[in-house]
C-alpha cells in the first residue's frame, strides 16, 4: 500500500518481448478513498497526478534500490 512521501517507479509489465526499462520515479502526495495522488519527480508539468489505487498498483512498484 503506498504512502504519503514513498518513492515509486513506473514498471508496467505490457507483455512486450523486449526488457522493461524503468520508467519516471514518482513521490506519493496522498492516498485516500481507493485513490492515490503523486508527483512526477523533477517535472513542474506532470504534479498533482491521481489514479485509482488499482492502476497505480498495476503501473508502479515501490522505489527501493538495491
Amino acid at each position: 500500500m503506498p504512502r504519503p512521501g514513498e518513492s515509486w517507479i513506473f514498471d508496467h509489465a505490457d507483455g512486450s518481448p523486449w526488457p522493461r526499462q524503468p520508467g519516471p520515479i514518482v513521490t506519493v502526495r496522498d492516498v485516500r478513498d481507493g485513490w492515490v495522488r503523486y508527483d512526477m519527480d523533477g517535472s513542474r508539468t506532470w504534479v498533482d497526478q491521481r489514479t485509482t489505487l488499482k492502476t497505480f498498483r498495476e503501473l508502479y512498484r515501490p522505489n527501493n534500490p538495491i
